[in-house]
Protein backbone atom coordinates (compact mmCIF):
# COMPACT_ATOMS: atom_id res chain seq x y z
CA UNK A 1 0.00 0.00 0.00
CA UNK A 2 2.83 2.39 0.87
CA UNK A 3 4.51 1.67 -2.47
CA UNK A 4 1.27 2.52 -4.27
CA UNK A 5 0.92 5.84 -2.41
CA UNK A 6 4.54 6.81 -3.13
CA UNK A 7 4.05 5.93 -6.79
CA UNK A 8 0.90 8.08 -7.00
CA UNK A 9 2.58 11.01 -5.25
CA UNK A 10 5.53 10.80 -7.63
CA UNK A 11 3.15 10.79 -10.60
CA UNK A 12 1.82 14.14 -9.35
CA UNK A 13 5.06 15.83 -10.42
CA UNK A 14 4.77 15.21 -14.19
CA UNK A 15 1.02 15.74 -14.00
CA UNK A 16 1.41 19.16 -12.37
CA UNK A 17 4.17 20.09 -14.82
CA UNK A 18 1.90 19.06 -17.69
CA UNK A 19 -0.99 21.15 -16.36
CA UNK A 20 1.28 24.16 -15.83
CA UNK A 21 2.66 23.72 -19.35
CA UNK A 22 -0.81 23.50 -20.92
CA UNK A 23 -1.98 26.62 -19.07
CA UNK A 24 1.21 28.44 -20.00
CA UNK A 25 0.78 27.54 -23.70
CA UNK A 26 -2.89 28.55 -23.67
CA UNK A 27 -1.88 31.86 -22.12
CA UNK A 28 0.72 32.32 -24.85
CA UNK A 29 -1.78 31.56 -27.61
CA UNK A 30 -4.49 33.91 -26.38
CA UNK A 31 -4.75 37.11 -28.36
CA UNK A 32 -3.45 40.27 -26.79
CA UNK A 33 -0.19 41.66 -25.59
CA UNK A 34 0.77 41.69 -21.91
CA UNK A 35 3.05 44.69 -22.40
CA UNK A 36 0.24 46.69 -23.99
CA UNK A 37 -2.17 45.59 -21.28
CA UNK A 38 0.11 46.83 -18.51
CA UNK A 39 0.97 50.09 -20.30
CA UNK A 40 -2.57 51.14 -21.14
CA UNK A 41 -3.44 53.31 -24.11
CA UNK A 42 -0.89 56.15 -23.85
CA UNK A 43 2.59 54.78 -24.43
CA UNK A 44 5.64 55.37 -26.58
CA UNK A 45 7.55 52.80 -28.59
CA UNK A 46 10.47 53.13 -26.15
CA UNK A 47 8.16 52.47 -23.19
CA UNK A 48 6.69 49.47 -24.99
CA UNK A 49 10.14 48.03 -25.78
CA UNK A 50 11.26 48.56 -22.17
CA UNK A 51 8.09 46.86 -20.86
CA UNK A 52 8.63 43.87 -23.18
CA UNK A 53 12.17 43.46 -21.81
CA UNK A 54 10.99 44.02 -18.21
CA UNK A 55 8.32 41.33 -18.54
CA UNK A 56 10.74 38.98 -20.28
CA UNK A 57 8.55 38.74 -23.38
CA UNK A 58 11.59 39.12 -25.63
CA UNK A 59 12.83 35.64 -24.62
CA UNK A 60 11.73 32.41 -26.34
CA UNK A 61 8.65 30.68 -24.98
CA UNK A 62 10.47 27.62 -23.61
CA UNK A 63 12.97 29.78 -21.69
CA UNK A 64 10.08 31.75 -20.18
CA UNK A 65 8.34 28.49 -19.24
CA UNK A 66 11.44 27.08 -17.54
CA UNK A 67 11.93 30.38 -15.70
CA UNK A 68 8.26 30.37 -14.64
CA UNK A 69 8.48 26.81 -13.27
CA UNK A 70 11.75 27.63 -11.51
CA UNK A 71 10.14 30.68 -9.87
CA UNK A 72 7.17 28.60 -8.72
CA UNK A 73 9.30 25.79 -7.28
CA UNK A 74 12.00 27.93 -5.68
CA UNK A 75 9.92 30.64 -4.08
CA UNK A 76 6.23 30.19 -4.87
CA UNK A 77 6.62 33.25 -7.09
CA UNK A 78 3.63 33.18 -9.45
CA UNK A 79 4.68 36.38 -11.19
CA UNK A 80 2.98 39.73 -11.57
CA UNK A 81 -0.51 40.35 -12.84
CA UNK A 82 -0.39 42.16 -16.17
CA UNK A 83 -3.61 44.03 -15.49
CA UNK A 84 -3.05 45.19 -11.89
CA UNK A 85 0.77 45.05 -11.82
CA UNK A 86 0.58 43.37 -8.39
CA UNK A 87 2.07 40.08 -7.22
CA UNK A 88 -0.22 37.16 -8.01
CA UNK A 89 0.80 35.47 -4.75
CA UNK A 90 -0.27 38.55 -2.77
CA UNK A 91 -3.58 38.69 -4.59
CA UNK A 92 -4.17 34.96 -3.90
CA UNK A 93 -3.31 35.33 -0.21
CA UNK A 94 -5.76 38.23 0.12
CA UNK A 95 -8.58 36.03 -1.15
CA UNK A 96 -7.70 32.65 0.33
CA UNK A 97 -9.59 33.26 3.58
CA UNK A 98 -12.92 33.89 1.87
CA UNK A 99 -12.31 30.98 -0.49
CA UNK A 100 -11.73 28.59 2.41
CA UNK A 101 -14.84 29.89 4.20
CA UNK A 102 -16.98 29.35 1.10
CA UNK A 103 -15.50 25.87 0.60
CA UNK A 104 -16.16 24.84 4.20
CA UNK A 105 -19.70 26.26 4.13
CA UNK A 106 -20.42 24.50 0.83
CA UNK A 107 -19.09 21.22 2.18
CA UNK A 108 -21.17 21.53 5.34
CA UNK A 109 -24.33 22.23 3.34
CA UNK A 110 -23.57 19.33 0.99
CA UNK A 111 -23.00 16.94 3.90
CA UNK A 112 -26.13 18.13 5.69
CA UNK A 113 -28.35 17.73 2.63
CA UNK A 114 -26.66 14.52 1.46
CA UNK A 115 -26.92 12.75 4.79
CA UNK A 116 -30.54 13.90 5.26
CA UNK A 117 -31.55 12.71 1.80
CA UNK A 118 -29.66 9.45 2.33
CA UNK A 119 -31.46 8.80 5.61
CA UNK A 120 -34.84 9.56 4.01
CA UNK A 121 -34.05 7.20 1.13
CA UNK A 122 -32.95 4.46 3.53
CA UNK A 123 -36.01 4.78 5.76
CA UNK A 124 -38.51 4.97 2.89
CA UNK A 125 -36.74 2.41 0.68
CA UNK A 126 -38.56 1.50 -2.58
CA UNK A 127 -41.26 4.13 -1.98
CA UNK A 128 -42.24 6.93 -4.34
CA UNK A 129 -40.30 9.38 -2.15
CA UNK A 130 -37.17 7.24 -2.47
CA UNK A 131 -37.45 7.20 -6.27
CA UNK A 132 -38.05 10.97 -6.44
CA UNK A 133 -35.12 11.73 -4.12
CA UNK A 134 -32.82 9.34 -6.01
CA UNK A 135 -33.83 10.79 -9.39
CA UNK A 136 -33.28 14.37 -8.24
CA UNK A 137 -29.91 13.41 -6.72
CA UNK A 138 -28.76 11.76 -9.95
CA UNK A 139 -29.89 14.72 -12.06
CA UNK A 140 -28.18 17.26 -9.80
CA UNK A 141 -24.95 15.27 -9.71
CA UNK A 142 -24.96 15.04 -13.52
CA UNK A 143 -25.20 18.83 -13.96
CA UNK A 144 -21.92 20.75 -14.10
CA UNK A 145 -21.17 22.86 -11.05
CA UNK A 146 -20.79 26.08 -13.01
CA UNK A 147 -24.28 25.64 -14.50
CA UNK A 148 -25.83 25.15 -11.07
CA UNK A 149 -23.89 28.18 -9.83
CA UNK A 150 -25.34 30.32 -12.63
CA UNK A 151 -28.85 29.05 -11.91
CA UNK A 152 -28.48 29.83 -8.20
CA UNK A 153 -27.06 33.30 -8.91
CA UNK A 154 -30.04 34.05 -11.13
CA UNK A 155 -32.46 32.58 -8.60
CA UNK A 156 -31.13 34.38 -5.53
CA UNK A 157 -30.18 37.69 -7.12
CA UNK A 158 -32.83 38.25 -9.77
CA UNK A 159 -35.85 36.38 -8.45
CA UNK A 160 -35.38 36.64 -4.70
CA UNK A 161 -33.52 39.96 -4.58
Amino acid sequence: MGKYIIKRVLWMIPTLLGVVFIIFVINELTPGDAALMSLGTNYTEEAYAAKVVELGLDKPVMIRFVQYVKNIICGFNLGTSYSTLRSVRTMLMERIGVTVQIGILGSMITILIGVSVGIISAIKQYSALDYVVTTISILLSALPGFFLALVFVMLFSLKLG
